[in-house]
């Protein structure tokens, strides 16, 4: 059973409880430990248009503003292997899925929670979408 650091938690600061909540909980689940990347939480107009700027992101801040800019939005990646390890990745997304359903039926979350992996290269990336 694993719990976040005091660093990921403080990345987390800001973001919208129900990612907190499922995150928190999957991470729980998981096999594998897991953490919040710098940057991979709340970010200001001027830290998105850096990770824009960086190559690390398709949207810059500006024109076109970034889930991570509300709140909305939170990276999640292994501690071992970081960006590279897919079979942490794949792993932590199918218990994050069968949490959110579960907090859905359970009325402790709403929206949809969407996952940057289906994309083909946001692996880290969780989003909530309101319905």
């Amino acid at each position: 059973m694993f719990n976040w650091s005091k660093r990921s938690k403080d990345r987390m600061e800001g973001v919208d409880e129900d990612l907190i909540l499922c995150a928190t909980l999957s991470l729980r689940e998981s096999d594998y430990d897991m953490m919040i990347p710098w940057m991979g939480g709340l970010r200001s107009k001027e830290e998105q248009f850096e990770i824009f700027l960086q190559g690390n992101s398709k949207l810059d801040g500006k024109n076109k503003v970034s889930k991570h800019q509300k709140g909305e939005a939170l990276d999640i990646i292994p501690v071992e292997g970081k960006y590279k390890n897919d079979k942490a990745f794949n792993h932590f997304a199918q218990i994050m899925f069968g949490t959110w359903q579960r907090l859905l039926k359970e009325d402790k979350v709403n929206g949809v929670l969407e996952w940057g992996g289906f994309w083909g290269w946001d692996k880290p990336h969780w989003q909530k979408i309101e319905e």
